[in-house]
C-alpha cells in the first residue's frame, strides 16, 4: 500500500522509485549527490489519508502500520451545517433544501451505524 511506502521515506529518509530514481530527506544528501537522486526539500510535509481500520475497508490498519511515524488525527464528519454549506460548494446549482434534505438524510444513516444497524461507514465523500 502506498502509505506503508511512504512510511519509509518519513522513517528512513530515503525511498526508491520504480524508475531507478531515489528520494533522500537534506540529512542524508551529501554534497556528491548522485545522477537520479532528487532531494527533498526541507519544508516537505505529507498529509496522509487513510480509511479507518475493519470493515468495510480492506486495506491496512494506518495506525498498526504507520502510526509510530505519523502523527494521527481522526477526522469526524462535519455537522449538519458545515456539511451543507461544504455541498453548495460543491453543487451551487442544487437548490439549499435538497443539500439540507441529504445532508439530514446521510446524519440519519450514521446513527444507524452508530447503533449497529448498518454496517458501512457513509461520509460525506458518499454524499458527493
Amino acid at each position: 500500500e502506498v502509505v506503508c511506502i511512504l512510511k519509509g521515506l518519513v522513517e528512513d529518509g530515503e525511498m526508491h522509485l520504480s524508475d531507478g530514481r531515489r528520494l533522500l530527506r537534506p540529512g542524508r544528501a551529501t554534497n556528491a549527490v548522485l545522477e537520479g537522486t532528487i532531494v527533498v526539500h526541507p519544508n516537505f510535509r505529507m498529509f496522509v489519508l487513510a480509511n479507518r481500520p475493519g470493515f468495510p475497508f480492506l486495506g491496512n490498519d494506518f495506525f498498526r502500520e504507520c502510526g509510530d511515524v505519523f502523527a494521527v488525527h481522526v477526522i469526524e464528519n462535519p455537522d449538519h451545517t458545515s456539511e451543507v454549506e461544504m455541498l453548495t460548494r460543491y453543487a451551487p446549482e442544487v437548490p439549499l433544501e435538497v443539500l439540507q434534505r441529504l445532508s439530514a438524510a446521510f446524519t440519519d444513516v450514521r446513527k444507524c451505524v452508530d447503533d449497529g444497524t448498518l454496517q458501512y461507514p457513509y461520509s460525506t465523500r458518499e454524499l458527493v
